[in-house]
């Protein structure tokens, strides 16, 4: 990355969305960078491709996934830069389940694991329709109609999408989607993964105790520990930040080998290895052991 470049791309993203630009944003430089670069050069490497290249069904619904996960990726730096750790870290754990979902699609029949996708999304739905009308059949009036009307419309509009998909693509390849984020780890060889970084994610989501322990044991210390427990928050913070960067770009890479696009592919692969470096750094600051795992 040249100097200048870096800094365009730099100012740009700040001024998108409204940051000043100093040193807490400059410091993230490179998960910006990363996440910017490889969604333009893999969204600028499908534009070229052929009508034959695109007739895959899948490709150009994996990129627009790709792109989504990209505004994950932005989401999560924005929150870390501008103070609000919590946030970020729920933003990266979503980052890494969706970069997880592409990778799973990617790792197999496309075109099947795509329509599985779906399917998994449209029975969910079902199911929670069905639990919505049993939940509100003890009411009555009109607290009842405007439920039963609500979730008619509700199930419409799942038949609808779901008609729609099944004309598009047909459910010949349909496989079965793995019912939890766990299975798609491991079937992507990452469980350890997911019982070291993405379950320790997962604590800010769910509301978990941790950081309220951790701040009742820090506060019952002395000033400069509570400091130090302070501070490897917002290192663990970083930490999840940079692994759902990395997670992104291994999302990307995979998207490059499995259409072809060899130079896209090359620029993210530079990118992933400074970020896995840089995730290094950052584990050396923490006290998860998750240092580890980096890069597995």
């Amino acid at each position: 990355m040249h100097s200048s470049e870096g800094d365009d791309m730099l100012s740009d993203f700040a001024a998108r969305h409204g940051l000043g630009l100093g040193p807490v944003v400059e410091r993230e430089k490179l998960a910006i960078h990363a996440a910017i670069t490889a969604n333009a050069s893999v969204t600028a490497a499908y534009s070229k491709l052929s009508d034959a290249e695109l007739s895959d069904p899948a490709i150009g619904l994996l990129l627009n996934m790709l792109h989504r996960n990209c505004e994950l990726a932005e989401a999560a730096i924005i929150a870390f830069v501008t103070g609000s750790g919590s946030a970020s870290e729920v933003v990266s754990r979503a980052c890494v389940e969706s970069s997880a979902n592409i990778a799973f699609i990617l790792a197999g029949n496309s075109t099947g694991r795509l329509l599985a996708y779906f399917d998994h999304y449209f029975r969910s739905v079902d199911r929670q329709v069905k639990a919505w009308r049993k939940e509100s059949s003890a009411l009555s009036g009109a607290d009842a109609r405007i439920h039963d009307v609500s979730a008619a419309r509700r199930q419409m509009a799942n038949d609808t999408l779901r008609d729609f998909v099944n004309k598009a693509f047909g459910t010949q390849h349909l496989e079965q989607w793995p019912s939890s984020i766990e299975k798609r780890f491991s079937e992507l060889g990452k469980g350890l993964s997911y019982r070291t970084f993405y379950a320790r994610m997962s604590s800010e989501v769910h509301g978990d105790a941790e950081e309220t322990i951790r701040y009742f044991v820090g506060r019952l210390q002395s000033q400069e520990v509570f400091e130090a427990m302070a501070l490897e928050t917002v290192w663990n913070s970083r930490l999840f930040l940079y692994y759902a960067v990395a997670s992104f770009l291994d999302a990307s890479l995979l998207y490059t080998r499995r259409y072809g696009l060899a130079k896209a592919g090359a620029d993210i692969a530079r990118l992933r290895a400074d970020v896995e470096q840089e995730l290094g750094e950052i584990a050396k600051h923490t006290g998860s052991g998750a240092g580890e795992e980096v890069g597995r």
